[in-house]
């Protein structure tokens, strides 16, 4: 059975290679393939917060609310950090410093 999403930026439901069993991570990742997006650009939201990639999709409301990100977001290099983000520590991609000294994926 597939799994259900909907970009916030659209009005249509679409279907992904993901089922209640699987983690956020994973239906991010078969959502990206859909999409044709990098599945760094992509994030399933709840309630206006991004989701922990642990969590299973069952325990969440159907269809997935995704928000593909521009592709062309810049960090500054001297803002970049190797710090695990506050926010969301299981992301990977690039982080900001913040000016309190906690670090924030882009």
């Amino acid at each position: 059975m597939a799994g259900r999403f909907l970009r916030l930026s659209e009005s249509t439901v679409q279907s992904a290679r993901f089922t209640g069993g699987n983690t956020v991570t994973e239906a991010k990742m078969t959502v990206a393939e859909v999409l044709r997006e990098d599945k760094n650009n992509i994030d399933i939201v709840e309630k206006g917060a991004i989701v922990d990639g642990i969590r299973l999709v069952k325990d969440m409301e159907s269809p997935l609310h995704v928000v593909v990100h521009n592709s062309d977001r810049q960090l500054p290099y001297w803002r970049q950090t190797e710090e695990k983000d506050i926010v969301n520590p299981w992301e990977e991609e690039p982080r900001c410093l913040m000016s309190c000294g906690h670090a924030l994926s882009k």
